[in-house]
């Protein structure tokens, strides 16, 4: 019989069972030689978040940070960990951390506010395996759906994913519209993703209508 746990030093009892017999193999597990693991989460200004939630994955350990955005995990075997920091209206964080052996290990971490991002006709195919608005508020992103006309809307976003996914979706803004949107996010300052696979996607409308790229990759 193995008996392990996480943090502890593995045994193997040697049993031997006999018809209808029923063997005791209690035993006590000795720690191991461990290291630890703490941090302070904070905003992007550096105020202390409370009450984030903190795994280390590869382990059983979870926690929330405190009001002073501590936290603390004891008893990790070495190794290297994925840490991951989520709070509400943060982006979620993932971040490495090695544990030594008699060594505490720092995890700080600052998460930053959610962005709102805009998404111009996000897929609607039922096979998508996740589709871009499930996939960025599943981050932590604020999502909205818009059009190549919401241009009132285009000063309030931080990022704008022109993505086009659905093959059957009639919405080819035409030359003087895309020109239109164009120069609207340029006034704004707003950053335009222009995604495009298998013939679908927005970046054909770049190609189309303003040479830009003059190339693609895939069609």
């Amino acid at each position: 019989v193995r008996v392990s746990g996480f943090g502890y030093v593995p045994q193997e009892l040697p049993v031997s069972v006999a018809a209808g017999q029923v063997v005791d193999v209690s035993t006590q597990l000795a720690l191991g030689s461990n290291g630890a693991v703490r941090g302070v989460v904070g905003a992007a200004g550096g105020a202390p978040l409370g009450g984030v939630s903190v795994i280390l994955h590869g382990t059983p350990y979870r926690t929330v940070t405190g009001p002073d955005g501590s936290y603390s995990f004891h008893q990790i075997e070495p190794g290297t960990y994925q840490l991951e920091l989520e709070a509400e209206g943060h982006v979620r964080t993932l971040a490495e951390v090695g544990v030594v052996a008699g060594t505490e290990a720092v995890g700080d971490g600052a998460l930053r506010p959610s962005p709102l991002v805009g998404i111009i006709d996000d897929s609607t195919i039922t096979v998508t395996r996740e589709r871009g608005k499930e996939f960025l508020t599943d981050w932590g992103y604020r999502v909205e759906e818009i059009g190549w006309d919401s241009l009132d809307r285009i000063p309030h976003l931080d990022l704008i994913v022109a993505n086009e996914a659905n093959v059957t979706a009639a919405t080819d803004p035409g030359p003087a519209e895309l020109r239109t949107f164009l120069e609207a996010v340029s006034r704004a300052g707003v950053s335009v993703i222009w995604m495009g696979q298998n013939g679908r996607g927005a970046i054909r409308f770049l190609t189309d209508h303003d040479g830009d790229p003059g190339v693609r990759g895939q069609d």
